[in-house]
């Protein structure tokens, strides 16, 4: 089984909501077991720091849960996302995950390499402010400097930045607009070059879109309502966590066909 998810951003929002979005979370990653992937494609937290000695309170459950499945023998990636782009001691090999800066692609049985996972905030598919904000906060002197400052005078910046960032997302008119941009300029690179599934997150929209030339799959978000992705064979479901069990919301079959 490979288990997707993406978009929780543990810490970014009220208390109570945060502790049960980690409770659900820790749930969730409990499902897999030996021989089983957990593919994490990028904001799992809303603000990561990347610190060696320091974590964030909030997150102690899902590090030991991520400690947790490594033990269990779960293969785990963590792919960067846009608010959690930071390898460090306390998030990478030491608690067992693979971390991957961009894009890759997944061996998947008799799919091959066709299964192509992204956070989806590539540069070529966003509006130049972005590309600009992407290429700054990756920068290795403002990463050192930030390292430096007061953990806490830190997070309290930066998560709140983060929660305006998102609202005004949420406000301004056109999100749909880039989400076409990202199909347009990135995905349908991907499918040409071979690639017939792509998953993604950052775009908020759990989906599943199925084309003669691919399938594109989105895993939504845990702001209000926690989704995410399973694949088991050729079959791969869109599934929303419920107190009475998962709501499937979509699925797709999952073939090595090549595109037309």
């Amino acid at each position: 089984m490979d288990l997707f998810i993406s978009d929780v951003h543990l810490g970014g929002q009220e208390p109570a909501w945060e502790d049960e979005k980690s409770r659900i979370l820790s749930e969730v990653i409990r499902r897999s077991g030996a021989g089983d992937r957990l593919l994490l494609l990028g904001d799992i937290f809303d603000v990561w720091i990347g610190w060696n000695r320091v974590v964030p309170a909030g997150f102690h459950r899902t590090l030991t849960a991520l400690e947790d499945a490594s033990d269990r023998g779960v293969e785990m990636h963590f792919l960067a996302g846009n608010h959690d782009f930071h390898e460090s001691a306390t998030l990478g090999p030491a608690i067992g995950l693979h971390f991957h800066r961009e894009a890759f692609r997944l061996e998947c049985g008799d799919l091959g390499r066709h299964v192509m996972l992204s956070h989806g905030d590539e540069p070529a598919g966003s509006n130049p402010s972005y590309r600009l904000l992407h290429s700054l906060i990756r920068a290795r002197p403002l990463v050192t400097l930030g390292r430096c400052l007061p953990p806490d005078l830190l997070l309290q910046w930066t998560q709140a930045w983060s929660r305006t960032s998102r609202r005004q997302h949420v406000e301004r008119e056109g999100s749909e607009y880039w989400y076409r941009q990202y199909r347009e300029r990135v995905v349908r690179k991907w499918w040409s070059s071979g690639a017939r599934f792509v998953i993604c997150g950052h775009h908020h929209c759990a989906s599943i879109e199925e084309s003669p030339e691919g399938v594109l799959v989105n895993l939504g978000h845990w702001l209000s309502r926690p989704t995410f992705g399973i694949r088991e064979g050729s079959s791969f479901e869109l599934r929303q966590w419920t107190k009475h069990g998962d709501t499937v919301l979509d699925r797709a079959s999952l073939t090595a066909k090549p595109p037309p």
